[in-house]
């Protein structure tokens, strides 16, 4: 009784030598492979978060995401009040806001990094020419007494003030002393101002004729605010990933020129050219548009990428040490397969490693290399030839080749991806064709 005990093989037995065993033992340790994956997954995310977090610090540092408002011509209206119990009057002024006949935005942004431990940030430097053209040929409001021209301001918006760099305005070719704040808030909500020139006495119509050369810093997302009766917009930009976003698309968006323009008339709008108060000022600030500075895939996302295909990886490895030890006769310990599912997992920690100190690139080329060297020479010595080991070679470069290429591809990756998996099935298909699983046994 204890002889047949003895001699009853154990489970590590069976498993090593049926044939059906060990590929569902091979498939549920690919699955709890996958837990280690998620792991890494994880991991990424954090990274990723704290990378993102850092970001936000530099830019609050630096400045925000601007966007341009204006010009917009500000001059009271004044008012007289209905006459008292005493027969009195009062006057009060209200603000009419007036917004230029023409206005041409001409723009360029140059990408700059700046850098804090092993994370970075991008921004922008901007060099804005606008010029612009008001008119003081405006009909009365109701009811108002008189316009105070000699009380006239322009404001120009700008969300950050602290991303203004240099400023240079000039009005009917005068130079104007800019003053840091707007006259009023009732339009857009930062920004500088000037004191327009005094208009004529007589009721002759005048042109103001604005010409400014603004240098401001930014992060995130340029916006424009079309102000102009008739509005063109002009965009140049060094950013890798630019998307254009807001009210109004560029009139080339299929263009792939870098500098890209808006042509845009007071119809397009849904405010007119001007208006006393606050009334539009809703509608003013939210017909914006403009470049949103979009990373693409970065480095963290193109790791995430890569983790989802974690199964591909371990499961197609496995399954050619699986079909080789089939046709060839060879025998794997299950430890083995473990040994080599742990050093698969471990080329996704060397990635995000790398990832962070060099560019994503070489940190794949130094990860996939090393690993793939590492189970080819595991490889040797378990089939004692070179052959085999180098068949395992080719397998694990083709595959991680693969992946780089896929994560490479932002609008094509789902099409790779099908592709890669039909192409895999293909192949083992073909070479499992002539093997006959009801009879194959793993032969000792």
């Amino acid at each position: 009784m204890n002889n047949q005990s003895e001699n009853r093989p154990s489970l590590i037995d069976r498993i090593s030598n049926s044939v059906s065993l060990k590929a569902f033992m091979i498939f549920i340790l690919s699955l709890f492979l996958l837990i280690p994956a998620s792991q890494i997954g994880s991991l990424v995310y954090e990274r990723q978060g704290l990378s993102e977090q850092v970001g936000r610090e530099i830019g609050e540092q630096i400045a925000q995401a601007q966007t341009l408002g204006g010009p917009v011509l500000s001059v009271p209206c004044v008012y007289e009040t209905k006459a008292d119990k005493n027969g009195r009057k009062a006057t009060y002024a209200k603000n009419l806001h007036i917004l230029p006949n023409t206005l041409d935005v001409d723009s360029e942004l140059q990408t700059n990094l700046k850098k804090r431990g092993i994370y970075d940030a991008k921004y922008y430097n901007g060099d804005f020419h606008v010029k612009a053209s008001f008119s003081t040929k405006v009909k009365k409001p109701s009811g108002a007494l008189r316009i105070q021209w000699e009380e006239a301001k322009l404001d120009f918006g700008v969300t950050d003030q602290r991303g203004i760099k240099e400023v240079d305005l000039k009005v009917n070719g005068q130079q104007m002393e800019i003053t840091s704040g707007l006259s009023n808030t009732e339009v857009m909500n930062a920004g500088f101002s000037c004191v327009l020139p005094k208009k004529p006495s007589s009721n002759s119509e005048t042109i103001y004729d604005i010409d400014l050369k603004l240098s401001l810093l930014g992060t995130s997302s340029i916006k424009f605010i079309p102000a102009g009766k008739v509005s063109n917009f002009s965009l140049k930009s060094d950013w890798p990933h630019p998307s254009y976003f807001g009210k109004f698309l560029p009139d080339n968006s299929t263009d792939s020129s870098a500098v890209k323009t808006w042509k845009i008339l007071e119809l397009n709008r849904s405010f007119p050219q001007y208006w006393e108060g606050d009334a539009k000022s809703g509608a003013f600030k939210h017909s914006s548009f403009g470049l949103l500075m979009v990373d693409g895939v970065d480095r963290y996302q193109k790791v995430h990428r890569l983790v989802r295909y974690a199964l591909l990886i371990i499961g197609l490895t496995f399954l050619v040490f699986f079909i080789v030890e089939i046709i060839k006769g060879y025998k794997v310990h299950p430890f083995q397969y473990i040994l080599v599912g742990v050093a698969l997992v471990i080329f996704f920690t060397l990635l995000i490693g790398l990832v962070e100190h060099i560019s994503f690139n070489l940190a794949f080329g130094i990860s996939a290399l090393a690993v793939s060297v590492l189970v080819s020479l595991y490889s040797w010595n378990l089939f004692g030839k070179f052959s085999d080991a180098l068949i395992i070679f080719a397998l694990l470069a083709s595959t991680y080749l693969f992946m780089f290429v896929t994560v490479q591809m932002e609008d094509y990756a789902l099409l790779m991806g099908a592709i890669g998996l039909f192409l895999i099935i293909a192949i083992t298909m073909y070479a499992t064709r002539k093997i006959d699983w009801y009879n194959i046994r793993v032969r000792s």
